[in-house]
């Protein structure tokens, strides 16, 4: 996949996911002559851009039981806080989001200097080495 600034990204899927997206690419339809798109507009049988996959995520977070804050964004800080949270590395996420810089993916998730602390108490060798 192209992301911002025409670099390729590549994005794990989780097993959970595998069946849909299976699903998905048999019944993908052509965009144009030179491509398939697996996410195309219903009314144009074009590819979805940026904005019309953001109204897609929106219209079926309202189906959904979600409440507040809507949108693709918002599913990307709940994955990457849900992420961190099961032990994830930050480094994997920085890769995973697609941001060059690690401090982007820091400040973005609100990680403090706190949380490195924690986790390098939770996490160093030199603290769980046994005196036995």
């Amino acid at each position: 996949m192209m992301g911002k600034g025409e670099r390729e990204s590549v994005l794990p899927l989780g097993g959970m996911l595998l069946p849909d997206v299976h699903r998905s690419i048999h019944g993908a339809r052509v965009a144009n002559a030179r491509e398939i798109a697996l996410f195309t507009s219903e009314k144009t049988g074009g590819r979805l851009g940026y904005e019309g996959m953001a109204t897609m995520i929106e219209r079926k977070l309202r189906k959904g039981r979600s409440s507040g804050k809507r949108g693709a964004h918002v599913l990307r800080h709940i994955f990457a806080n849900n992420f961190l949270g099961n032990h994830g590395r930050l480094e994997a996420l920085r890769k995973i989001l697609r941001h060059i810089d690690i401090r982007t993916t820091r400040m973005s998730m609100h990680l403090s200097d706190a949380d490195g602390m924690k986790e390098h108490a939770e996490a160093s060798p030199l603290d769980h080495i046994s005196n036995s």
